[in-house]
């Protein structure tokens, strides 16, 4: 990997690109959300500017000095895109912030710049939008559209993803596999018990009335789960998927833990979690990225990781990617 020149983590959230890629160095992170921050500081040393991303705020230091880095990851609020937030698409109070990340990328110019949103932004207004403002700066871009479970990941999680550079992006590359299934990285009654996870058992009325809408995952199934969103543990159905409890006694269907949750979007059993209820950490995790996909698409660029996550995030063990893909 050559030098990273510095990387500014725009929207990071609690740091899924940080922890996709450790290697990368200078990291810069900017968030609103004051309990992401908290998160992310817990696990990383660099900096956290907890700011909002607006038109005035890339105007007015910090943040202005921040967009000197040559390189930006860019994972902008998705509601705008989304049926649950109406699809207002670039009309969206909640795309200012994409608005004015688009003015920045005109005036700074970085040298490479990566995206990351649904899959429904791919027919937006504001990918329209983006395209322009990349085109008319002379940048060369690449998108596509990736699951982790096409990796081998047991989880789906569909994202659009574009790379833009001032110089040409490698081609896509064969994708890693990692030969998982949900039964390895679901945790053991005496882990949740640690973690004091006694309480995600969802209420039998309550799993009979939906038992045709949940969607559900077993000992037995070799199906990945169901994309976890900021809804799960709020929202009963279109949030996340259930596992079937066989090992108390009492067969029942319960919510994945956070730590679960976690492992499912790829994150190492060393990245600490914030204390408290699971409600906290569910919200912030449906709103982080998937590490497998996001370190496979990070390695397009020149000074980019290698594709593999050097790590299996439940039990350590490396991975290698399939004989003959490099």
């Amino acid at each position: 990997m050559g030098d990273t020149g510095g990387v500014l983590e725009l929207f990071a959230g609690i740091g899924g690109v940080a922890c996709a890629w450790p290697e990368a160095e200078n990291v810069v992170a900017v968030d609103i959300n004051r309990q992401a921050a908290a998160v992310y500081r817990a696990n990383f040393r660099h900096r956290y500017e907890v700011l909002t991303i607006d038109e005035g705020a890339i105007e007015r230091p910090p943040l202005s000095s921040l967009l000197t880095r040559p390189t930006w990851w860019l994972s902008p609020p998705c509601q705008p895109y989304t049926q649950r937030g109406k699809q207002r698409d670039w009309l969206d109070r909640r795309a200012e912030g994409l608005r004015a990340c688009l003015r920045a990328i005109e005036h700074y110019r970085p040298a490479w710049l990566v995206l990351e949103n649904v899959a429904s932004f791919r027919q937006s207004h504001s990918r329209y939008q983006l395209q322009s403002v990349l085109e008319r700066r002379g940048y060369h871009y690449q998108e596509t559209l990736l699951c982790p479970a096409e990796f081998g990941w047991p989880n789906r999680r569909p994202r659009y993803y574009l790379i833009a550079g001032q110089a040409s992006c490698r081609p896509w590359r064969p994708k890693p596999l990692y030969h998982l299934d949900v039964g390895q990285l679901v945790q053991s009654p005496s882990e949740l018990a640690s973690d004091g996870m006694t309480d995600l058992r969802l209420p039998e009325d309550v799993s009979h009335r939906y038992r045709d809408a949940l969607d559900r995952c077993g000992p037995a199934s070799l199906r990945p789960t169901a994309c976890f969103t900021a809804a799960y543990g709020k929202t009963i159905l279109n949030a996340g998927s259930y596992w079937l409890d066989d090992r108390s006694g009492r067969p029942g269907w319960r919510r994945f833990s956070p730590r679960e949750v976690a492992r499912l979007l790829g994150f190492p059993d060393t990245f600490h979690l914030a204390p408290g209820t699971p409600r906290t950490m569910w919200k912030l995790l449906g709103n982080s990225l998937s590490l497998p996909v996001v370190r496979y698409v990070l390695s397009h660029l020149p000074h980019g990781p290698e594709p593999i996550l050097p790590w299996h995030s439940a039990t350590g063990r490396r991975w290698r990617p399939p004989a003959g893909a490099w």
